[in-house]
């Protein structure tokens, strides 16, 4: 992995809507915190591949919500 063998660690924060099923858009997120590119591109394609929520109910009706999302990458840590 090139992260591993450049020996860079540190944490990514991206910023999501949930919307009312659930689901996030891969098209709309907002990048909070990123040391370097590499961590960015293992960030997303991690997290817009699978993940999904159950949705937000306020007084008994799913809305949309915002959520932040952090990754930590750490060296050696498995």
């Amino acid at each position: 992995m090139e992260l591993e063998s450049a020996r860079l660690e540190g944490k990514v924060q991206i910023k999501v809507l949930i919307n009312t099923a659930g689901e996030t858009d891969p098209h709309q997120f907002f990048l909070l915190q990123c040391p370097h590119y590499l961590f960015a591109r293992n960030s997303l394609d991690a997290y817009f591949t699978g993940w999904r929520y159950s949705p937000t109910i306020l007084d008994g009706k799913p809305i949309p919500v915002i959520a932040t999302v952090t990754f930590n990458f750490v060296i050696g840590v498995r």
